[in-house]
């Protein structure tokens, strides 16, 4: 039997990907302020499957108006949670800016939630999206 496999190479990190196992995924957030999950392509919230691991591989971030965008980034086992592993956290106090395709390398295991919490006044002017590759664990 021949197993097919390709190596992803994406930001500048390699990944095996097995076409018949493995999916590429973007995942959305919603524009409020507090603790949200990310959602799926669907428009679930995404919770990484059992016997998976997400590898986000790249982060946008759109800033609208004014204002200071404050984010963190959770590795969590509850949805809508600021809770669990704290991944990233950044403050940006440029006006309508446009951060995109930044590099970034986390795994999230199976059955936790990639969640994100906004704590200003012009969370609702935040926008950001994660790209990464579900595969097996």
């Amino acid at each position: 039997m021949v197993t097919k496999c390709i190596v992803l190479k994406t930001n500048g990190f390699v990944i095996t990907f097995d076409p018949a196992t493995s999916v590429v995924k973007t995942l959305s957030n919603a524009r409020v302020s507090g603790a949200t999950t990310y959602y799926d392509e669907s428009g679930a919230q995404y919770q990484v499957p059992v016997n998976k691991v997400f590898i986000a591989t790249s982060l946008n971030i759109v800033v609208e108006g004014t204002g200071t965008a404050n984010f963190e980034l959770w590795n969590s086992t509850a949805s809508n949670a600021a809770s669990g592993i704290q991944i990233m956290q950044d403050r940006i106090v440029q006006n309508d800016i446009d951060y995109s395709n930044m590099p970034i390398y986390y795994e999230i295991a199976a059955s936790r939630y990639l969640n994100i919490n906004t704590s200003n006044t012009e969370a609702d002017k935040i926008t950001t999206s994660i790209t990464g590759v579900e595969i097996d664990a």
